[in-house]
């Protein structure tokens, strides 16, 4: 766990460990959630998002961990996991990343951070090369989505990836045995990826 940790490169970082460390005493001392601590909890998850939002990761990095080691019991901090994972991409951490991610869908989190944790997940195997597995995490994506924007990111993501880096016999068993909801979209797909190919 502790190999996650940011290096200490600057003052800063030192101060916000010393901060994080006495947030966490406080936690331990007042084990039940209170509306302080709440308030806490979301004020540094605001934070951090906005200096992941900068690129400052590895201060970003720094106050999800203890989010997700010392106030995890608190709901308004769910999506620090998938940030968390984001930042770890970037710093080429795939299998961190992965591990992180995929606990995390297992752990049933509320509705709104399911489609990010897997859109994350396809972009983290992608990055790796692992197309056809990418590939199926968006296809769930698809399927169990409710949200238009992250259908439409899905679709043209799950283009891209067909048309550049998986063969149409990988799809064509997907699109046969898929329900009503994404079958036209395969099939679509499947038709572009043999013309693409100037296969029958």
């Amino acid at each position: 766990m502790a190999k996650l940790l940011p290096s200490i490169k600057s003052k800063t970082v030192l101060v916000l460990m010393v901060k994080y460390i006495l947030i966490a005493a406080f936690v331990i001392l007042f084990f039940a959630v209170t509306p302080a601590q709440d308030k806490i909890a979301s004020t540094e998850f605001e934070h951090a998002v906005k200096l992941y939002e900068e690129q400052k990761y590895d201060d970003a990095l720094l106050i999800f961990f203890f989010l997700l080691n010392y106030l995890k019991q608190i709901a308004s901090i769910q999506p620090s996991v998938v940030f968390k994972a984001k930042i770890l991409i970037t710093k080429n951490k795939f299998y961190e990343s992965e591990k992180l991610l995929k606990d995390f869908l297992k752990s049933s989190p509320e509705e709104q951070y399911i489609d990010e944790a897997r859109l994350t997940l396809a972009k983290n195997l992608y990055e790796q090369t692992f197309y056809y597995p990418a590939f199926k995490e968006l296809i769930v994506l698809l399927l169990e989505t409710k949200s238009g924007s992250y259908k439409k990111d899905a679709e043209l993501y799950t283009e891209a990836i067909a048309l550049n880096h998986i063969d149409p016999v990988q799809v064509k068993p997907v699109a046969d045995s898929s329900n009503t909801k994404i079958k036209p979209f395969l099939l679509l797909l499947t038709g572009k990826m043999y013309l693409s190919q100037n296969r029958p």
